[in-house]
């Protein structure tokens, strides 16, 4: 599995692309749940609040403004259970479907 998200942009105006990939391997039965985890993202900013006018003259700038660093994590956690559908079929799921 591989997840892309757009981290930004280049000076030139190309968009950055960062990606995530995991894959595994599994045996489960019939409705046996398998969590799959570990797309783990952190993202680490700097974020500036500035007071009007004040806050962007040089030098009385740092009385007036402030910067933080923002650090950001996620976790993506997928959830699969499959079930097995024996001697079914393609008439027989059709009529289940219109049925619901």
């Amino acid at each position: 599995m591989t997840l892309t998200s757009l981290s930004g942009w280049s000076p030139s105006g190309t968009p950055i692309v960062s990606g995530r990939e995991s894959s595994t391997k599994v045996l489960l039965k019939d409705g046996e749940t398998f969590v799959m985890s570990g797309l783990e993202k952190k993202e680490l900013a700097k974020s500036t609040s500035r007071f009007p006018v004040l806050g962007y003259i040089p030098i009385i700038d740092l009385l007036f403004s402030k910067t933080v660093d923002i650090q950001k994590e996620s976790d993506v956690l997928i959830f699969i259970t499959p079930h097995i559908l024996k001697n079914v079929g393609v008439s027989e799921l059709s009529s289940e479907k219109d049925g619901e």
